[in-house]
């Protein structure tokens, strides 16, 4: 059987665009890992990895131009090669983590095995655009499944797979768009270029930008308060997370309009949930902060804007961006520089050294990493920044129908002099426009 060739999803367009402008980095680089702690031999796991990559067509798949337009694709078989490491297995994920994936050439992935203490840890890095997050649990599921049937002696029970990743992609391009464009440019119009937090360098010209992150925990009664608001207020935790977000970017950056770049998952088409391979799409989510509101007040608005843009989040973002038409400047990501994302069970973080956004707020209902753009910000600023947020999001799921600007945020007063927007004197704790 040879090589077949089926046009790239909209994503898989975006990443190959990307990675033209910048070859080899490892921006879109996902690791991950899985314990296998079974009396089982390398080849095992070899040969179970082996199973996973022929079930599944997006680990078999390359993408490559044709005439000028990306398509993906897909071999009939690739070598599974999975080397034994013998150092630190921290050490193997960090390299594989920084590893270059060429696009053009199959698999999109690696794989190394380390010994640890109970059985083997296999570390696994893929390109974006062939995995993604919700391609982890898929990856471990199967993997974990193998190696118990293994042991057992017994045939594995793995889910049948309806569709490929190849049918997904050619459902995407046989949608409408018109009705989600029109939708966009009516939501993003007129929206600030760039967000206005205050950064500690001037920004760089374009290239690839180094990342960090740094981690907090969220206390239990955090988390807790969290999901009881959300229920009294008809909404989910994520719309919590996102407004508080929301909150303290507006005091951070004296700014009411506020853009946040949402990864959503795309796998509500039916057949998609088992499937490993690349489903997300970014849904830029404009919240209104104007007028003195409570963090009630705020929550609702955050509820009904999530509510309006979910109906066209299949939209592809690189058409939102040509639909809306912002002033572009290669130094700046087009629509939105400011990233959210809530992954209640497997967390977020790439660990690759490369930021995405100039700052990604991730959460779970245990912490929260933010990723930084150390272009821009010292690690020392990304984690006051961290701080600020736990303790806006503590005090406003705990008292919701206080007013915004009256959430502590800050550990300090801010320097004397500084005025607010009608001219008055700052109130205690709210933002002046420096990054300290």
């Amino acid at each position: 059987m040879s090589e077949w060739v089926v046009p790239a999803s909209y994503g898989q367009e975006r990443l190959w665009f990307v990675d033209q402008a910048e070859p080899g980095s490892p921006a879109f680089n996902i690791v991950t890992s899985v314990r296998l702690p079974f009396p089982v031999s390398a080849d095992e796991v070899r040969r179970a990895l082996g199973v996973v990559v022929g079930r599944h067509e997006a680990l078999r798949t390359s993408l490559r131009a044709v005439d000028d337009v990306p398509h993906q694709v897909v071999h009939p078989e690739v070598a599974v090669d999975v080397p034994e490491h013998d150092g630190d297995p921290e050490a193997l994920l960090a390299a594989l983590a920084v590893t270059p994936i060429p696009l053009d050439d199959a698999p999109l992935w690696r794989a190394a095995l380390a010994r640890v203490p109970d059985g083997w840890l296999l570390g696994f890095v893929a390109h974006h655009a062939v995995f993604d997050g919700a391609s982890i649990p898929v990856l471990r599921a199967e993997l974990t499944e193998l190696c118990e049937s293994t042991v057992d002696g017994r045939p594995a029970a793995l889910p049948e797979l309806a569709i490929q990743y190849p049918d997904f992609a050619a459902w995407q391009r046989d949608q409408d768009l018109t009705a989600g464009l029109c939708f966009w440019r009516a939501e993003l119009a007129g929206l600030p270029a760039v967000h206005a937090v205050p950064t500690d360098r001037p920004r760089p010209p374009h290239g690839p930008a180094p990342g960090g992150d740094v981690l907090v925990d969220l206390p239990d009664s955090t988390g807790r308060s969290v999901a009881a608001l959300a229920r009294a207020a008809r909404t989910t935790p994520f719309a919590v997370y996102l407004a508080a977000c929301a909150a303290l970017v507006q005091r951070l950056s004296d700014q009411d309009d506020v853009v946040l770049g949402v990864p959503v998952g795309g796998r509500h088409v039916d057949g998609t949930q088992p499937l490993v391979g690349m489903f997300v799409n970014t849904v830029p989510l404009r919240v209104d902060l104007g007028g003195d509101l409570t963090f009630g007040a705020l929550l609702e608005r955050v509820r009904d804007t999530v509510a309006r843009a979910w109906e066209h989040q299949d939209t592809p973002f690189q058409h939102v961006v040509r639909a809306v038409a912002p002033p572009r400047d290669p130094a700046v990501a087009p629509v939105c520089q400011l990233g959210f994302n809530y992954l209640p069970d497997l967390g977020t973080g790439t660990g690759n050294g490369v930021a995405r956004d100039d700052l990604l707020f991730g959460l779970t209902d245990r912490d929260l990493r933010l990723e930084f753009n150390a272009a821009l910000f010292d690690r020392d600023t990304a984690l006051r920044i961290a701080h600020r947020y736990r303790r806006l999001l503590a005090a406003a799921v705990a008292e919701p129908d206080r007013p915004l600007w009256t959430l502590p945020v800050f550990e300090e007063h801010p320097p004397t002099g500084l005025l607010d927007r009608a001219g008055a004197p700052v109130p205690p704790g709210v933002a002046g426009r420096t990054a300290d």
